[in-house]
């Protein structure tokens, strides 16, 4: 007898943990927020590189393309 997982169970389960894991992030300019993505991943849809994004929000550089970057 093989072992059978719920598929849809399981891939609930994987959403709603990746959904809790997504952290909101704004780009800033001039102190202005320009836009609020909702995960780092969806950063690179406009050409941004979403793990120098990332260093940006944890404070190891400065600025990514002339932008200051945020979690929120």
């Amino acid at each position: 007898m093989a072992y059978e997982t719920k598929t849809n169970y399981c891939t609930y389960n994987l959403r709603k943990a990746n959904e809790k894991r997504k952290k909101k992030v704004a780009c800033i300019l001039d102190g202005e927020v320009i836009k609020i993505y909702s995960s780092l991943m969806e950063v690179s849809t406009d050409g941004f590189t979403f793990s120098l994004v990332a260093k940006v929000c944890r404070n190891e550089r400065s600025q990514h393309k002339g932008y200051n970057w945020k979690y929120i």
